[in-house]
């Protein structure tokens, strides 16, 4: 069992790290939490992610924990790379009660940017509950709480613009419909090898 340090007040998370799984464009690992044992994946596309989730507990309901205070690269130390960790602005804008589930974040770290995301569940929202609020550099956090879910298993597909709601809501749109994980999958992988085919390595060269 191998726990990730814990986070901004949250109990460590333990993974299962004989269970993991990485490749471009794809990771993989199961995780021992309120549900059991949950096998978490996750696969990209140039605007738009898809998550998919899935447990062995199905008696218990099932929660998400939505942080807008992570940024990547993010240090509890400002000194360690030059720069400190800000979020100026963030917030839900959509609840998901129209299966939509939006928001945003202005944050700096060597530069300021903002980031707006669509997320659209596989299953109805039952509630949304902001646990903290934001506070000076600090972004905010909630939890999406979709109740029993008896199929256990919880699809999320995301799209992100840093220009606006509606452009991360097309950029979803575009890459995303009609499209299952595994055929996410694919086509992550395959623009994968169509990036790196264009380098060949001579395994006789020294």
């Amino acid at each position: 069992m191998y726990r990730i340090k814990r986070w901004n007040g949250f109990p460590a998370l333990p993974l299962v790290k004989e269970t993991e799984r990485a490749e471009p464009g794809y990771y993989a690992v199961d995780v021992e939490n309120g549900l059991g044992r949950t096998r978490c994946e996750m696969t990209a596309l140039r605007r738009t992610a898809v998550y998919r989730f899935r447990w062995t507990d199905r008696t218990r309901p099932a929660k998400l924990l939505v942080d807008l205070d992570w940024l990547l690269g993010h240090t509890e130390d400002p000194e360690l790379w030059g720069w400190g960790h800000v979020v100026h602005g963030c917030g839900l804008t959509r609840d998901g009660k129209d299966g939509i589930v939006a928001g945003w974040q202005h944050s700096k770290q060597w530069t300021k940017h903002t980031v707006y995301f669509v997320m659209r569940p596989s299953q109805p929202v039952r509630s949304v509950v902001k646990i903290r609020e934001r506070d000076g550099i600090t972004g905010e956090t909630y939890v999406l709480d979709f109740g029993v879910i008896p199929e256990g298993e919880l699809r999320l597909e995301m799209g992100i613009s840093n220009r606006s709601e509606s452009g991360a809501e097309r950029n979803l749109t575009a890459e995303l419909v009609g499209k299952s994980f595994e055929d996410v999958r694919r086509a992550c992988a395959a623009a994968w090898r169509n990036a790196l085919g264009w380098y060949e390595l001579d395994p006789s060269t020294p």
